[in-house]
């Protein structure tokens, strides 16, 4: 197993600890860390995706291997962002990456995996095909 690596100031190498941010802080900042000795902060931004796709992919680490929901699972969170949200009242699907383990609505379709050259057990109509 592998240990937590904690935060380290760039400055003087102190301890970094979570601050919270201010409602207008959150649009653009992940989190906010302030080292403990010196006082400087430190801030993860956001990230956006700032190309539109065609395909669904997954909002956090931006996959396309997603798998299609019916309904939710109770196991895993729902992402409540406002463009998940906004899609899912516009009648999009539900998704599940199976990297993260969330779920999130999108209106984008996914991609078709690609058909294989090899006859299914049904689609074997050769006779000499069925003797190999």
């Amino acid at each position: 197993m592998e240990a937590i690596k904690m935060a380290l100031c760039a400055q003087c190498g102190g301890r970094m600890m979570r601050r919270h941010r201010k409602w207008y802080q959150r649009f653009k900042y992940k989190q906010l860390l302030q080292c403990r000795k010196c006082g400087i902060e430190a801030q993860t931004l956001r990230e956006y995706t700032l190309k539109p796709t065609a395909i669904v992919q997954c909002p956090q680490c931006h996959t396309h291997k997603v798998s299609r929901r019916i309904a939710a699972d109770k196991i895993d969170p729902v992402i409540k962002s406002f463009w998940s949200v906004i899609q899912g009242l516009l009648g999009g699907r539900l998704y599940h990456c199976n990297y993260c383990r969330i779920q999130f609505y999108d209106l984008r379709h996914t991609v078709k995996p690609p058909a294989s050259n090899e006859p299914t057990r049904n689609e074997v109509t050769n006779p000499e095909q069925i003797a190999s």
